[in-house]
């Protein structure tokens, strides 16, 4: 009798959860599913090499007098960096469990902006080496070389503060946020893109035509990249949310 007494008033007692329900969901760094994700270091050889083919299609182009060679250049490599995004971003639509690790979202941020920093320096080298290995001239080129410089930068500091752990910027809400804030520049971007391509611009036969093509492309790329993170991010907030409302309807049965 005592013995089927302790057994009811275990059996009785709640069970207090001290976690958050979604973490009980989420995988350890040690638990992580391995290789579903190329890290995107592995893909800078490819990354580089790519950048360096279209600024010498470019430098070439307008050197020989080949103003479609050099916008092809241009063009291929925004499509090739917004292929890479879409090869870095798979993991996290059709894999569910990649989609759950502890930092899916905080890495997908990570690796998203990181190409956005690749799109913006390739403008800003592309502009310096047109405007310096080339007889064409155009006052504002360097100006706005270094204008895109300059955000890939901030980029990069919005890179290192997320990778800081405890950062308030990995929360969440901020991470949500940060999907807004994606679409937005790539809203701008698009606007940009249409102004030139309505405005006749891109048909320029002053100084500035080769200026407007990397306008063009990189206006392109960062349509494409903003899109893809601001998916991801939507993505995985609506997993994070799923798994909670999955735990919670657990504890009420």
């Amino acid at each position: 009798m005592q013995a089927d007494s302790v057994h009811t008033t275990h059996a009785t007692t709640p069970l207090r959860c001290t976690r958050h329900p979604a973490d009980l969901y989420r995988r350890s760094p040690s638990q992580e599913p391995k290789n579903l994700l190329m890290p995107l270091t592995k893909l800078l050889p490819w990354i580089l090499a790519a950048v360096v083919a279209s600024i010498a299609g470019m430098v070439t182009g307008i050197s020989s007098d080949m103003p479609r060679f050099s916008l092809a250049s241009a063009v291929l490599f925004a499509l090739a960096l917004v292929a890479t995004a879409v090869d870095v971003n798979l993991p996290w639509w059709r894999d569910r469990e990649a989609a759950q690790a502890s930092n899916a979202q905080v890495d997908a941020a990570i690796s998203n902006t990181h190409l956005l920093v690749v799109g913006y320096f390739w403008g800003a080298l592309a502009l310096l080496f047109i405007y310096r290995m080339t007889s064409l001239r155009w006052q504002h080129g360097l100006q706005y070389g270094a204008g895109m410089a300059l955000f890939g930068w901030l980029a990069l500091v919005y890179v290192h503060f997320l990778a800081q752990p405890g950062s308030r910027l990995r929360s969440p809400r901020l991470l949500l946020q940060s999907a807004w804030l994606a679409l937005a520049h790539g809203g701008a971007a698009l606007g940009g893109v249409l102004f030139l391509v309505l405005s006749g611009k891109i048909h320029s036969t002053k100084g500035d035509w080769a200026a407007n093509q990397v306008f063009l492309a990189g206006g392109i790329a960062l349509v494409g990249l903003s899109i893809l993170a601001a998916y991801t991010q939507i993505r995985l907030a609506r997993v994070e949310r799923s798994d909670v409302n999955s735990m919670v309807e657990a504890g009420r049965q």
